[in-house]
């Protein structure tokens, strides 16, 4: 039991400085090792909200910069999901997105409706007009551009 506690801190201790995982990745690796619960909860009070904020903003902005080429409202709920994938609880992934200051730019946002929607337009050359066009703003809206920057 002693081994077990000592066990789960030093193993949340290196998960905390060596890996981008939240805590309850970590705790459901604790119950596949099966180390107790309790034990298993006391160890994780050292990974504080803090120090998973941090870790949180550190790996969304890695996960901006992959998604750089998505509409804002995507990349937004790509990272919430990456986030959640990785352990964290949503009033940490709300707290981190917060601080990652995704800034939404009309420029930018148009550029990249722009180039999917080029790309969606040879994909359908084979369909007629009418269809073509319903085809890309369907697909547009799905990808996560709003209604509004389709049609203008």
């Amino acid at each position: 039991l002693i081994n077990d506690k000592n066990y789960a801190e030093s193993y949340v201790r290196t998960m905390m400085n060596t890996s981008d995982k939240g805590p309850k990745v970590i705790k459901l690796n604790f119950l596949k090792k099966g180390v107790d619960d309790n034990i298993a909860e006391d160890a994780l009070v050292l990974y504080t909200d803090k120090l998973q904020v941090e870790k949180g903003v550190a790996l969304a902005e890695k996960l901006a910069n992959r998604y750089s080429h998505d509409s804002y409202r995507n990349k937004q709920n790509k990272i919430k999901q990456a986030l959640l994938t990785k352990g964290f609880s949503y009033d940490i992934i709300d707290t981190i997105i917060q601080e990652l200051d995704l800034i939404f730019d009309d420029d930018t946002e148009r550029e990249i409706l722009l180039e999917k929607a080029n790309k969606l337009w040879s994909r359908y050359d084979n369909l007629d007009i009418k269809k073509r066009k319903f085809k890309i703003q369907q697909a547009l809206f799905k990808q996560g551009f709003s209604f509004s920057d389709i049609t203008s």
